[in-house]
């Protein structure tokens, strides 16, 4: 049975994996799986569900990787030094399986010590109230991601998921 989501992103902090890996285990029901590509050596042994892809291409090109390694429904775009709350990825995969077609995508809320970052803080151009609000951790259908052809080559490091956001969004996601 393929895993519902698929995790991915680029990671060279291979301590901080297991203590990411037992977060989302533990809190969540769904079958789900981590693909992680980057230039670490992982270690410890890796569970059946989260694999690691060595290789030493820029960030943006490691998430592409990712992606193209996953078997997951949906893709969720990550960094390995988050903690997510209790059934995260249940939570997740309902809200975007109730509400969301094809081009749709969807973002996870985020707290900082102690602040509550509103949608409102991830708009495009933060002085223009009628910008698009822009993901965090953007999660979309891996089909989709394929469809419109995955990172743009020409990143490197940060705004892929900006870019993929935007592309969505010109669909009518």
């Amino acid at each position: 049975m393929s895993p519902k989501i698929s995790i991915i992103g680029s990671s060279i902090r291979d301590n901080r994996w297991k203590k990411f890996y037992e977060n989302l285990k533990n809190t969540n029901e769904i079958d789900f799986e981590i693909v992680f590509c980057g230039n670490a050596v992982p270690i410890w042994e890796l569970p059946s569900n989260f694999s690691y892809i060595y290789s030493e291409t820029k960030p943006a090109q490691c998430v592409e990787i990712s992606a193209r390694h996953a078997k997951g429904e949906l893709l969720m775009v990550s960094s390995d030094d988050l903690v997510f709350g209790d059934n995260f990825l249940d939570n997740l995969y309902a809200h975007y399986d109730e509400n969301c077609t094809n081009y749709d995508f969807v973002s996870a809320r985020f707290r900082r010590r102690g602040y509550e970052y509103t949608p409102e803080d991830f708009r495009f151009w933060t002085s223009v109230d009628s910008s698009p609000l822009m993901p965090m951790n953007i999660t979309l259908k891996r089909e989709i991601w394929h469809e419109i052809g995955g990172i743009d080559k020409n990143f490197i490091g940060l705004f892929y998921d900006l870019d993929l956001a935007l592309r969505l969004m010109e669909r009518g996601g």
